[in-house]
């Protein structure tokens, strides 16, 4: 378990680090205000497509892709909970929560990605 935790964790790090650097671009590009001239709006538009589909589509897909890939075991773990529910003798597991969460916090980023691509793409109607 603790190789899975350490794999899931290392991942959210760098889906974490990622997000960070691109989020002010995304967020910039969620709040733009378009230009009159169609011609200058072409081209914001653009940087938009360009945005969307370089930066918070592939985010989201490597989220997604996080996700599924510790979903097997993410449901295991829920299984293992449902069943100790009102019984003795099940023993508390801080690395199994602890996995639990990470692997909800990713969830929570992909969710979060696909909210800021539909943002995106309302910005491109």
């Amino acid at each position: 378990m603790s190789d899975a935790l350490a794999s899931a964790s290392l991942l959210l790090a760098a889906l974490a680090l990622v997000y960070g650097a691109w989020s002010t671009s995304i967020e910039a590009a969620i709040n733009k205000t378009f230009s009159a001239n169609a011609t200058i709006k072409a081209k914001e538009k653009g940087d938009i497509r360009r945005i969307r589909n370089y930066r918070a589509l592939p985010l989201a897909i490597s989220a997604a892709l996080v996700f599924i890939l510790f979903l097997p075991r993410s449901f295991q773990l829920l299984c293992v909970v449902v069943r100790c529910v009102g019984r003795d003798g099940c023993r508390y597991d801080d690395v199994s929560a602890v996995f639990l969460l990470t692997q909800c916090l990713v969830a929570g980023l992909t969710v979060h990605l696909a909210f800021q691509i539909a943002k995106l793409n309302e910005n491109l109607k």
